[in-house]
């Protein structure tokens, strides 16, 4: 993913996306290598490129080679990423063989030669996560993985314990701020005694 560091200029869904549905992909596909470019340029455009490894060409007389996806397979945002992934994914980032033809449109994949990867680019720019989400599953041709009740159990544990850590916040910080409060009335009140005793004297 190459996105901007700020979501002004179209890059709000990018980040969206980078937030909440990248972790899942890793997650459920931790042998992926997923790599992450934030530009310092607003202008520039945000993207996601996907390679694509292409499985081992069967020894058979007339056989033809296929692909699988080097990316994971994503679902929609409401229920886990599928975990499968494609025996020859390596642990290494990939390197491009063919670049895609600059005519293409921005979501098309090149056409590859036989035994070498094939790249899609999808332009994530003024576009939101959902969205960004389902092109990406369309390019993958991803499978959603049904929510289990152990998912909605630990789901739910999660927010409450979110809550709990946000309550146990506002009071640390009412807590803090009564204390320096209490702390510059002392401090206060021994400079004005040591004012008095200076006076008379």
């Amino acid at each position: 993913m190459d996105f901007a560091t700020k979501i002004d200029g179209g890059h709000r869904g990018p980040r969206k996306f980078w937030r909440e549905c990248l972790p899942r992909l890793k997650y459920h596909n931790p042998a992926i290598p997923m790599t992450v470019n934030r530009i310092a340029d607003q202008s520039s455009p945000a993207t996601m490129t996907i390679f694509f490894s292409p499985r081992a060409q069967s020894s058979t007389s007339g056989s033809t080679s296929s692909e699988s996806p080097s990316s994971s397979r994503p679902t929609n945002p409401d229920i886990p990423i599928s975990s499968t992934t494609s025996p020859t994914t390596s642990s290494a980032p990939t390197t491009p063989t063919a670049n895609p033809s600059p005519d293409a449109p921005p979501s098309a994949s090149s056409t590859p030669e036989q035994g070498r990867e094939r790249v899609a680019i999808i332009e994530m720019t003024h576009k939101d996560e959902k969205n960004i989400l389902t092109e990406f599953q369309a390019v993958t041709k991803a499978t959603p993985v049904p929510v289990t009740d152990e998912d909605s159990q630990q789901m739910a544990e999660l927010i409450e314990k979110r809550k709990i850590a946000q309550e146990d916040y506002k009071r640390t910080a009412i807590m803090n701020e009564k204390i320096e409060r209490e702390k510059t009335l002392r401090e206060m009140s021994r400079a004005g005694a040591s004012t008095a005793r200076a006076a008379a004297v």
